[in-house]
């Protein structure tokens, strides 16, 4: 049965606005019609683009693809990626030539390029979750998703946009995805890779993401997964954005005022962390020292070797320019290494300088590590020792790197990764766990001691074996009775030697 509604589309514009005119008001079959211009049709444009798109492609398989991943995109039936802050080796590589004002090309071409990609992707991954948590994202529930995948619930109106290419602006991806309804929250992240996009209709969420998952974008292809539920910590409401807001000012403010009453030292100093292990008191002093008014930086050490720890604390004269310095000098490089800065906490400051708090602290983490050994998987077969210890040995002190090989001396795919410590060990794994090194990502568990030391220990048996065995084979046959051509029995020696042979 009819609507009650008709489409009409005439190949001139000129004679539909005639048809308006003459026609609007008119009796038709003892109705009276009303007639209104109508919107193009969405889903023909969309068609059209994809269609356009998908001539580039060049061969029909290509095209044939590419059209079933729309399909199952469409139907929710498309297999969401293992990792949901994905990041192309490409677009990795283009953030950190915008970031260090160099060439694409200086960052690839080097025989580190392996290691520098999977370094600068933990860096660039590990910053989109900060911002992420900034801007009222639920990272936990990224990081569930990432674990069970299938499992998890997913939001009707939130969606994740990955595969951007590098220098991507909220406007780009606002023009982008408002066509197919009213937006929400639109974040994205500074080096522009990942989006996260929130319609404010379940229904035009579900156009949105049928007519963009896998469509051009910048000459690459759209990746669109459905976020898990609540991926926002806060539902979508003007009242209570501002009430929040005016809360965490206030709340601000307070701290502010206590700092200022408080005659405690531990708001004057600031916690540096990812120091690189080369750098001394002085480079720390001397950094901070150009534009603020510090008392001390000290870089926190083991008591055994004296060996930096990788983070330090710096004591400025007052909390302004503690306040200061935390918002001017976040990120800063020094030795190589961005600069992540903290207030440090009550007590922080004399565990750092005295040395007893920094080693609870150490002790804390390690308890939660279970151990101080990496086994890494998936491995590249063309990844060597040499670019798995520069890979790992950012995140701390290593004692020993360890690439198990097959018998013709190729790689078996996986690597035995051990640190000082167990606090450093886990770092290595939180921040590399979804890492590309070589275009496969890092699978990085904790190795059991003496479950490697067995593995090795028979790896290594079994490699002496074969080789003895080879070495001892003989190069001729030998007679199958030594004693059959002189007719005398064997004597003891030629005995063995038959034994052996036979």
């Amino acid at each position: 049965m009819s609507k009650g509604m008709a489409f009409v589309m005439y190949v001139i514009p000129e004679d539909a606005v005639r048809a308006v005119s003459e026609l609007d008001g008119s009796v038709f079959m003892g109705r009276l019609l009303h007639i209104l211009p109508a919107r193009p049709r969405e889903k023909k444009e969309e068609a059209a683009g994809h269609a356009a798109g998908d001539e580039d492609l060049g061969s029909s398989f290509k095209r044939d693809k590419l059209r079933k991943l729309k399909e199952a995109a469409r139907t929710r039936s498309d297999v969401v990626a293992y990792n949901p802050l994905f990041m192309s080796g490409d677009a990795v590589a283009g953030a950190l030539a915008d970031r260090y004002m160099v060439d694409k090309a200086a960052i690839l071409d080097d025989e580190n390029a392996a290691v520098r990609l999977a370094s600068g992707e933990a860096q660039l991954q590990e910053e989109v979750r900060e911002v992420l948590v900034k801007e009222g994202v639920n990272v936990e529930a990224f990081s569930m998703m990432e674990k069970t995948s299938m499992k998890t619930k997913r939001s009707k109106t939130v969606i994740l946009v990955k595969n951007l290419p590098a220098a991507t602006t909220a406007d780009q991806i606002r023009d982008k995805f408002l066509k197919f309804g009213s937006l929400g929250r639109v974040v994205v992240v500074p080096s522009g890779l990942i989006a996260v996009v929130e319609y404010l209709a379940a229904s035009d969420a579900k156009r949105g993401y049928s007519a963009l998952a896998y469509s051009r974008f910048r000459e690459k292809p759209l990746y669109l997964e459905w976020a898990p539920l609540n991926a926002f910590k806060t539902e979508l409401s003007g009242q209570a954005t501002a009430d929040a807001e005016e809360q965490e000012d206030q709340q601000a403010s307070r701290n502010v005022d206590n700092e200022d009453r408080s005659p405690d030292e531990s708001t004057k100093t600031i916690f540096v962390k990812n120091l690189n292990f080369s750098t001394t008191d002085e480079g720390l002093l001397r950094l901070f020292s150009k534009k603020n008014k510090i008392k001390s930086a000290k870089i926190a050490k083991r008591k055994t070797d004296s060996k930096s720890l990788g983070y330090g604390f710096v004591e400025f004269e007052d909390t302004s320019e503690a306040m200061i310095a935390l918002k001017k000098m976040q990120g800063a490089a020094l030795d190589g290494h961005l600069l992540e800065l903290k207030l440090s906490k009550t007590g922080q400051r004399e565990a750092g300088l005295a040395g007893t708090g920094s080693r609870r602290n150490m002790q804390t983490s390690a308890e939660s590590a279970k151990s101080s050994k990496l086994l890494v998987k998936n491995l590249a077969f063309e990844a060597s020792r040499k670019e798995v210890r520069q890979l790992f040995s950012s995140y701390g002190e290593l004692k020993s790197v360890n690439l198990p090989q097959k018998l013709d001396g190729t790689s078996r795919g996986f690597a035995f990764v051990e640190f000082k410590s167990k606090s450093e060990a886990k770092a290595a794994m939180s921040a590399l766990r979804a890492t590309h090194f070589y275009a496969r990502r890092l699978v990085i568990e904790y190795a059991e001691e003496e479950a490697n030391v067995s593995t090795e220990n028979e790896s290594a048996m079994a490699q002496r074996m074969n080789k003895e065995q080879q070495k001892s084979r003989p190069t001729k046959r030998r007679r199958a009775n030594p004693a059959a051509e002189d007719g005398g029995a064997l004597d003891e020696g030629d005995s063995a030697d038959y034994e052996m042979y036979t």
